[in-house]
């Protein structure tokens, strides 16, 4: 064998351990604890279910959850856990409509304190597509780009649900109610790849939808020791056809 050849094929080798390490450390990032939704998309009636992964595999009913509320056009509801005996629970709509999920969960021994909800580790904010049955777009969302109130928060400045694969969304951090400014975050596309960038003066940083599908955007933050974790999960809708647009046209 050639120098040459074995220098080929080192290289090769180098590189696809390392594709393969980039990949690993990504989807690690999308698969940390805290809460998975497994679609954002449903009828009414049809649950989606949302799994709970925290490090002390406490179940919902275990887990500390210091907030668990559903924010629909006409108003906002809170969803109790206690008698959700394992990490899985359903969770359904009752009207058509963009949905914000928002759950604020961490370890079970943090749970019954009077400040309990400030020790939730792990803030999640989904957005969920709820029709009725036809194929037409839902109404847009109410409240999607409002504050919830969560430990950490990520709050998208536009309509995810509104925009196209192409364009720019702004977000804003929160920690405790306040904007972090210098805060490192990530923008995981569907595809696996990450955007990262760094909020300003106002809290804010923008990522490039670059594709549709569902996206992550998230940021760690750690204060005396304890680090918390706050996400935003979305999906950016696909491009809809000339005919499909011409269907709808005809519907309304």
């Amino acid at each position: 064998m050639t120098r040459n050849v074995r220098r080929k094929r080192m290289m090769t080798s180098w590189l696809c351990c390392s594709l393969m390490s980039v990949s690993g450390a990504i989807a690690a990032q999308v698969q940390s604890g805290g809460v998975r939704a497994d679609r954002l998309a449903t009828t009414v009636g049809q649950p989606i279910t949302l799994s709970l992964a925290l490090p002390d595999d406490a179940t919902w009913a275990e887990a500390n959850v210091g907030q668990f509320i559903v924010r629909q056009s006409g108003g906002q509801r809170t969803v109790e856990t206690d008698s959700a005996a394992s990490r899985e629970i359903a969770l359904a709509f009752e009207r058509p409509g963009y949905a914000l999920v928002a759950v604020g969960a961490g370890s079970a021994s943090q749970k019954g304190f009077r400040d309990s909800w400030q020790r939730t580790t792990y803030c999640t904010k989904f957005i969920v597509r709820v029709s009725d049955g036809s194929p037409k777009a839902p109404p847009p969302g109410t409240g999607l780009t409002a504050k919830v109130g969560g430990k950490v928060e990520i709050v998208p400045l536009m309509d995810p649900t509104q925009m196209s694969a192409g364009d720019d969304l702004p977000v804003r951090c929160y920690f405790e109610g306040d904007k972090l400014v210098g805060q490192a975050v990530t923008a995981i596309a569907p595809d696996g790849t990450s955007q990262s960038g760094n909020t300003d003066a106002v809290g804010a940083t923008h990522f490039r939808m670059s594709e549709a599908g569902r996206w992550t955007v998230r940021f760690e933050r750690e204060v005396e020791g304890v680090t918390y974790t706050a996400e935003l999960i979305f999906e950016v809708p696909a491009p809809v056809a000339a005919g499909e647009l011409r269907q709808k046209g005809d519907e309304s």
